[in-house]
């Protein structure tokens, strides 16, 4: 009888930026799991993720408007990106983007604010919370992380907690799988290269 993979979840939270849209949005980032092991043939291979907004009560004042939140699990730190025009936001957008070796899932919720005058509120504008779309071919061999790109057409930078639920599979994998996973773990684009 084959052994069942090891399953193990990690869930938590992390503070979140969303920035206003005259100020080109907010970037944030959130190292959420290390794997350090010197038995480099095991890797952990991620089967489920979500992200979502756990604080949708802000109390801005600032009228009805609507907000993009975009999220991608990444194995290694994407950098920083101080956003102060467009060319810095669409920067960090491009480097969440699928392009970017290190990225392994991805999504995006659209919400809506709602006028309460001190008590405004988001409401994501799709019922339920959806997972984000996996590279099934990406394992995890050293670190995951969060990152995220927030943008609202408010008047008010909104700075809000976010949860996250991933659920992975420890997996065995050869020494020259484990050396490729590293490499494709690690900073580099895959786009203008093949064309």
């Amino acid at each position: 009888m084959m052994a069942k993979p090891k399953a193990m979840t990690l869930r938590g939270s992390f503070d979140m930026t969303i920035g206003r849209s005259s100020a080109y949005g907010a970037s944030t980032a959130s190292h959420v799991f290390s794997y350090d092991s010197v038995d480099r043939t095991r890797a952990w291979r991620v089967t489920y993720a979500s992200v979502w907004l756990q604080e949708l009560l802000h109390g801005t004042g600032g009228g009805d408007a609507r907000a993009l939140c975009q999220w991608t699990l990444s194995t290694e730190s994407l950098g920083a990106v101080t956003i102060s025009d467009g060319a810095t936001a669409r920067e960090w957008e491009r480097r969440m983007g699928t392009s970017d070796n290190r990225n392994m899932a991805w999504s995006a919720t659209d919400y809506q604010t709602r006028e309460n005058v001190d008590a405004d509120f988001l409401v994501p504008a799709i019922a339920g919370q959806p997972p984000m779309l996996l590279d099934v071919d990406r394992l995890v061999t050293n670190e995951l992380w969060i990152h995220a790109f927030g943008v609202t057409e408010g008047t008010a930078t909104l700075e809000l907690q976010a949860n996250y639920y991933v659920e992975m599979e420890l997996t065995k994998i050869t020494p020259s799988e484990s050396v490729l996973q590293q490499l494709k773990g690690q900073g580099q684009s895959v786009g203008d290269s093949f064309k």
